[in-house]
Order: C-alpha cells, then sequence, then structure tokens
C-alpha cells in the first residue's frame, strides 16, 4: 500500500502546485533587490498543494485496497515510467529554452517554465498510472498498444499548456478569443505532437516484428516505443520548430506545409530513436531473453 500511496501523493502534489500556479497562488516574479532584478516567490495560498496531497493520498489507499495487488503493482510502476517520462519532455524543454537564448533573443519566464514543467510531469504521471492500471503489463510488441502509448505520452506534453490557456482565457476579461479561433490557434497546433507519437509508437513494433521477428523482448519493445514516441513528440512540438526554424512565434498560424515538415521530422526523429534503441538493446541482453 505504502508505494501506492507514495506515488499517487506525489502526483496529487504536483498536479496541485500547477493548479497553484495557473490560479495565481503561487507566483514566481521579479522584483528589484539591492541594485539588480532578482526573482522571488510569492505563496499567496497552498491550499491546491495540500488538496491534492490528500486526494492522492486517499487515491492511492483505496487503489490498493480495492485492487488485487498485481493491478496495484502495475499502478505504481506506470507511475513511475510516466513520471520519467514526464521529466525527460520537461529536460528537452529545458535544452530548448537554453538554444532558444543563444541562438536568439529570448525573454526567459521562469513561471511559465515552472508551471509548463510541473503540468508535464503531473500529467505525465498520472496518465503513465492510469495507462498502467488498464494496460497491466500487457506487451507492446503490437501496432495498436504502441499506438495507445504515443498518444498518451503526446496526450500529457500537450494537455497541461491546452488547459492553462483555455483557463486563462475563460478567466480574461480582455480577450475575445472565439471558440472556433482557439481551437485553431491552440488546439489544432497542437493535435500534431499527439498524432506523431502515436504513429511512431505504432510503427516501431510493426517494423520490429516484420523485420526482426526474433527480437521479441517486451522490454526492448516496450523501451523502443516509449523512446521513440518521446523523441518524436518533442521533436515534432511548436517550441521544437519554434527554436529550430527560428519563428516569429511558437503559436503561429495555421501553415498546412509547417503542419506536414513537423509530422515529418517527428515521425523520422521518433522512429529512428525507437527502432535504434530497440536494436541497440539487444546487444545488451541476452539470447535467452530475446527468445522468450
Amino acid at each position: 500500500m505504502l508505494k501506492s500511496v507514495i506515488i499517487a501523493t506525489c502526483i496529487g502534489v504536483l498536479g496541485g502546485l500547477w493548479v497553484a500556479l495557473v490560479n495565481g497562488s503561487i507566483e514566481l516574479f521579479q522584483n528589484y533587490v539591492d541594485g539588480a532584478w532578482r526573482y522571488q516567490i510569492g505563496v499567496n495560498s497552498a491550499a491546491e498543494i495540500l488538496v491534492g496531497a490528500v486526494i492522492g493520498v486517499l487515491a492511492g489507499a483505496n487503489i490498493r485496497l480495492a485492487l488485487p495487488r498485481e493491478r496495484a503493482d502495475w499502478f505504481v510502476s506506470g507511475g513511475l515510467i510516466g513520471a520519467a517520462v514526464g521529466v525527460i519532455l520537461a529536460l528537452a524543454q529545458v535544452a530548448l529554452v537554453v538554444l532558444a537564448a543563444l541562438l536568439q533573443e529570448y525573454d526567459i519566464d521562469y513561471e511559465f517554465l515552472l508551471k509548463r514543467f510541473s503540468g508535464i510531469i503531473a500529467a505525465s504521471g498520472l496518465v503513465g498510472s492510469i495507462t498502467g492500471l488498464l494496460f497491466m503489463g500487457r506487451s507492446l510488441g503490437a501496432p495498436l498498444p504502441g499506438a495507445i502509448v504515443g498518444a498518451v505520452i503526446g496526450v500529457a506534453f500537450v494537455l497541461p499548456g491546452i488547459i492553462a490557456t483555455a483557463l486563462h482565457i475563460s478567466t480574461s476579461l480582455e480577450s475575445a478569443l472565439s471558440v472556433a479561433d482557439f481551437i485553431l490557434v491552440f488546439i489544432i497546433p497542437h493535435l500534431v505532437s499527439l498524432f506523431v507519437g502515436a504513429v511512431s509508437g505504432a510503427i516501431v513494433p510493426a517494423v520490429i516484428s516484420s523485420r526482426t521477428p526474433t527480437l521479441n523482448t517486451d522490454t526492448l519493445i516496450s523501451a523502443g516505443v516509449i523512446l521513440g514516441a518521446v523523441v518524436a513528440v518533442i521533436t515534432s512540438s511548436l517550441s521544437f520548430h519554434y527554436v529550430i526554424l527560428g519563428l516569429e512565434s511558437p503559436d503561429s498560424s495555421f501553415s498546412p506545409a509547417i503542419y506536414a515538415f513537423r509530422i515529418l521530422v517527428g515521425l523520422l526523429f521518433g522512429s529512428a530513436a525507437g527502432l535504434g534503441a530497440a536494436y541497440l538493446g539487444r546487444r545488451f541482453v541476452s539470447p535467452e531473453a530475446q527468445s522468450g
């Protein structure tokens, strides 16, 4: 029970932190101190974090008590894998921010980044734990499960930003953005990453099963699917192309050519990374493990 409680509590705390940042209960702002601009943290309320922690404790305890041990263990494993994926996605965003600061004039907004990172990690842990409960150890050696996992990774990456934007627009008196404009500007561009993650997750097991039928180790295929989907999502994201291509805005207007380019780049890099990880891992796995 303790492991499921800890995982669920950590997810709840991260989710509560993200909600607090979105609501302005916790603020990271610049202040002029001792002749220099410095970032400071203002905590107006920690209620969201406490609520998230309580929900996490209750959810973790109930999952362990209400479900068989094996299913609860897969909840823990899914949460850990999801959180690890979230950390990788966040670190990739850190690298992109560093590149943007080096390659062009870029004003780093640390509050936005903290909001973004906490949201990605919390969403990744949450959807990972839910996926672990639903899949319960099923093999990713077929295209459909791989596509589902890839889509889940894409959802974890884009969902926090979409929700935060929607909440900001709904509470802003100055915003006159229509629902159609919101879908066109803020949702459709992000769906590219979700689509590419799903397709990359399907390509990796399909190619492995057709080209190398002896490489049927679930761990290698699962690692290839997850890594491939993560790379595909990152390299097809708006922020990646904002830095690499030098677009005027990460939320650039609708452009079929840019969408097609993002899909192509994401699929190429994601599939190459996933297949490369699976085949490279074969060198470190015994023949007995590969055949079973």
